[in-house]
């Protein structure tokens, strides 16, 4: 496939932008310095409007993972994420850099004390993509992991994730993620568990996966504007550059998630994914092609009790149906 630099679909000001580099980019222009960064990237000021609040904590030199959590509201949901994250960082013989990005909201970092190491908090909501962004352009390890503030990892996130990183090839992974309560909602997020076994597979779970920070910033990080099956585009971009790199799916590396709560969040999640398939298919004809084959594919699953495949089916169609009235011609 021949690299490509992808369309804006959304305000490009939500992002300091870049031409797509074909290598990594040099320590050297690495950002040091939060505002500085801000002051360089006076769109995000001006444009939409959005200043960094607060800015806390000193980068982690030594850190080999750094953590980037997006948040807006307080609650026990960030703060069991944070735990099993400073849990799991402390059962892996390497550095653990968290950062929060707190996209607005109420969120305050004092009632997170020891939880984090550097607490960037905006004056509006970005939406998670540009958000997880920023914090990959201020992460000082070399490998980004992205999780989800409602998502609780397990003891051995870390530990089990980082031998994958020793094969040169892999430049990113993705976890297996396990329903917490919602076992029948969740169980229509076949996606989350491939099995026991590692297979090559897309960042498909954007709040469960890792990806090497160098090749994260070379195809500019998330696509802007886009929530739900973003993590399907920068696999594209991430393996259209880099056509020698692959991602992977891990089943020992674990979160828990409830892929849906309720009916009212099925519906949102129903429409704005069918909303999204489309945006990303009009990125570039590549990225069609793509989303195309990769949903064509067969992956293995997790055999479900009888009464949860039912569900399954049932909310399978119920989908369906609503892609076909709610997605724009």
């Amino acid at each position: 496939m021949q690299a490509f630099a992808p369309k804006n679909i959304a305000d490009p000001s939500y992002l300091l932008r870049r031409d797509v580099q074909t290598e990594p980019p040099e320590p050297s222009v690495q950002l040091r310095d939060l505002h500085r960064f801000w002051d360089e990237a006076p769109r995000w000021r001006t444009t939409s409007g959005v200043s960094i609040r607060r800015w806390l904590g000193d980068p982690v030199a030594t850190a080999t993972i750094s953590v980037v959590v997006v948040t807006w509201q307080n609650g026990p949901c960030p703060r069991r994420c944070l735990q099993s994250l400073h849990e799991a960082s402390s059962r892996v013989d390497a550095d653990v850099e968290i950062i929060v990005v707190a996209n607005a909201g109420d969120t305050n970092p004092e009632d997170y004390q020891g939880l984090w190491d550097r607490w960037i908090g905006l004056s509006a909501n970005l939406g998670p993509g540009p958000a997880r962004n920023l914090g990959a352009e201020i992460a000082s390890g070399e490998i980004i992991a992205f999780v989800d503030d409602d998502g609780v990892v397990d003891d051995d996130y870390f530990k089990n994730a980082l031998p994958y990183f020793s094969d040169p090839h892999i430049v990113g992974i993705r976890g297996r993620v396990a329903p917490v309560h919602h076992h029948y909602f969740s169980s229509l997020a076949s996606h989350y568990d491939r099995g026991p076994d590692p297979l090559e597979d897309a960042l498909i779970t954007e709040g469960a996966c890792f990806v090497r920070q160098g090749s994260f910033l070379s195809v500019e990080g998330f696509p802007l504007g886009v929530f739900g099956h973003e993590g399907l585009e920068l696999t594209y971009r991430l393996t259209s550059l880099h056509p020698q790199v692959t991602t992977v799916y891990c089943p020992d590396v674990v979160l828990h998630h409830d892929y849906l709560t309720g009916w009212g969040e099925f519906f949102r999640k129903a429409r704005r994914n069918a909303r999204n398939e489309e945006s990303l298919k009009r990125l570039d004809p590549g990225t069609a092609d793509y989303l195309d084959q990769y949903f064509r594919r067969t992956f293995p699953r997790r055999r479900l009790p009888p009464s949860q495949e039912i569900t399954r089916q049932v909310l399978r169609l119920l989908r369906a149906t609503l892609a076909t009235i709610g997605t724009p011609r």
